[in-house]
């Protein structure tokens, strides 16, 4: 079918009395020539030329065909004072009329005004048995530069196209179910993205986040003169002198993890590992083959029971998987 675009009036105007009564081709000739495109297009418009389930099947899961819905343009419509023909896809009758009518009524006293803020999402991040939580708020707080350089590296086109991290806070809860709480939330600007899948995955960038937290307040409570005077830093000096400690802090050391779990956190335990030693005359080196490893908790005592009358007693409260 040929389909003649009828030139669009200067200036362009949504007000068109009668638009329901003009047959359906000069209806889509109308709305194709305010929207500037081109006669080919309106194959589009047919359905012969819609998505295919090819197409369909790349877009969602478990796909077995398309379907098809009226298409329509509502009149009348003028925003912040530019008119637009607004589409609207649906099966329901007299809705795309209803439209049409309030639009031309409120185009009596000037058309519609809008505005809408930034798109900036919020996602969350909840950080729990963080050593010394006053200190890794304040960690966060001084580390905001460095944490939105981070998930600034997440999507280089929202970069682009203008978006990107626009902040971090960090709120502390104190007392909770499951004990203080460390909340940080990241403002993320999304622009046209789908916000929830952009901003989720700009927050599962700052999965580290709770390991370079703990080294932080490692550091924070840990640094002293060489004197051995107090923290030199005010607000570690404020909270060692109230109390603050580190427990449970976990670190690599030589292959394996190293839980600073006993002695009120001063005594480490690590899990053993046991293998059977090779040596390859042929070329002069060693290995070691069929390791196993032991967990610390399964061949630790706890604290306070000494290692002969743990193993003498049975190992109770051993923690084996």
């Amino acid at each position: 079918m040929r389909v003649n675009v009828t030139p669009w009036p200067e200036p362009m105007s949504s007000r068109i009395p009668g638009f329901y009564d003009l047959p359906l081709d000069e209806r889509r000739s109308r709305a194709l020539a305010m929207a500037g495109m081109a006669a080919s297009a309106a194959a589009i418009f047919e359905g012969s030329e819609g998505l295919r389930p090819e197409q369909a099947d790349h877009m969602i899961e478990n796909v077995i065909g398309v379907y098809a819905l009226p298409l329509g343009v509502a009149v009348n419509f003028q925003v912040n004072g530019i008119d637009y023909l607004i589409p609207m896809a649906i099966e329901e009758p007299s809705v795309v009329a209803g439209a049409s009518y309030m639009a031309r009524l409120a185009r009596e006293a000037g058309g519609f005004r809008a505005s809408a803020p930034a798109p900036v999402m919020i996602g969350q991040v909840q950080l729990l048995d963080v050593p010394d939580p006053i200190g890794a708020q304040q960690a966060v707080l001084d580390h905001q530069d460095e944490i939105t350089r981070l998930v600034d590296e997440v999507d280089p086109v929202i970069q682009r196209l203008g978006g990107g991290a626009r902040g971090v806070e960090a709120r502390l809860l104190p007392e909770t179910p499951l004990g203080p709480m460390l909340i940080v939330h990241l403002h993320y600007d999304t622009r046209d993205a789908m916000g929830a899948n952009a901003v989720n995955t700009a927050v599962e960038r700052l999965a580290p986040l709770r390991e370079r937290l703990t080294q932080l307040c490692a550091t924070y409570l840990l640094h002293r003169a060489d004197a051995g005077e107090p923290a030199q830093d005010p607000v570690a000096r404020f909270h060692l002198n109230n109390g603050a400690k580190l427990e449970r802090l976990k670190f690599e050391a030589f292959g394996t993890e190293a839980n600073m779990a006993l002695g009120d956190g001063h005594q480490a335990i690590t899990e053993p590992a046991y293998g059977t030693y090779k040596f390859d005359k042929s070329t002069g080196t060693a290995t070691i083959v069929n390791v196993v490893r032991f967990p610390a908790e399964c061949v630790n005592p706890p604290e306070g029971v000494k290692s002969d009358e743990w193993v003498k007693g049975g190992m109770k409260g051993a923690k084996c998987k």
